[in-house]
């Protein structure tokens, strides 16, 4: 039973539909509707009046958009998904109308594409006559002296690519699992960044995408060639190695690993590893 605002509305247990630890599903019906949204609204209300706590983990299963906080913009994802699945239902009933037309329209062309289809065998059959005498009458003409053969040296080309290279830097360490409880040590769950080369890079405006739309971007930080600069999800004061993205709540999977991705100022992906 839930109960909030005046309203006690009994629901079953709520089911995690996607298999990704969010229950869409709240009041157990089968499906994620907007009724889902209301009553997770409802959840949220009474949360927000104090009439019951949420432990860490109910937290986490209704978490919709995954930025550590349950609130109305949790409902607000529940509602948008539920209206994205009921369009896609309209859209096949649309699209089988369609198909029907389309198929109807195919059979009336069906003879004409084998008329014209003959008609192009018919004139690839002359112009293949044509090359064959034209290629004889070139070979009559053409001399016995062998053609002289320019003697460049070859061209080491796996060198010039790998010349072409924006930054020298990679992804060398991705810890998604921070040690103990994750909530409790946000800064354990990192990503390091290197750079392999032999020249100082500009990290002003890079960004690091976690995943789920979170990412960090740098603000003003040279990575000296030879070293690296670790980004830590939580929260701390920036130096020359370690970054902190500023952030209240873990954001890297750990059973399915996100993919991490490093993006220059220009918007170029220089690497990406889960």
């Amino acid at each position: 039973m839930l109960s909030a605002a005046g309203l006690t509305i009994s629901v079953g247990p709520p089911v995690d539909l996607g298999g990704d630890g969010i229950c869409e599903d709240l009041n157990g019906d089968g499906e994620s509707t907007v009724l889902d949204a209301a009553l997770h609204a409802v959840a949220v209300t009474a949360v927000d009046a104090g009439e019951f706590d949420l432990s860490r983990e109910q937290a986490n299963a209704v978490d919709v958009d995954h930025d550590g906080d349950v609130d109305y913009e949790d409902a607000l994802a529940l509602a948008q998904t539920a209206f994205a699945t009921d369009g896609d239902s309209e859209n096949g009933a649309d699209e089988g109308e369609e198909d029907s037309e389309t198929t109807a329209d195919a059979a009336e062309v069906t003879a004409t594409d084998e008329e014209t289809a003959e008609e192009q065998a018919t004139a690839e059959e002359t112009t293949t006559e044509e090359e064959t005498t034209e290629e004889t009458t070139a070979e009559a003409e053409t001399t016995d002296e062998p053609a002289e053969t320019e003697t460049d040296e070859p061209t080491d080309t796996a060198t010039e690519t790998a010349g072409d290279s924006t930054a020298p830097l990679a992804i060398t360490e991705i810890q998604a699992d921070a040690p103990g409880e994750e909530r409790e040590n946000l800064n354990g769950e990192f990503v390091t960044i290197a750079n392999t080369g032999e020249e100082d890079v500009d990290l002003t405006d890079y960004t690091v995408t976690f995943g789920d739309g979170q990412e960090y971007t740098f603000e003003s930080v040279t990575l000296d060639a030879g070293d690296s600069v670790t980004v830590h999800v939580g929260s701390g004061d920036d130096t020359d190695s370690d970054v902190y993205a500023g952030y209240e709540a873990p954001v890297l999977n750990n059973d399915d690993p996100d993919t991490v991705t490093l993006i220059d100022a220009d918007g170029d992906e220089l690497d990406s590893e889960s």
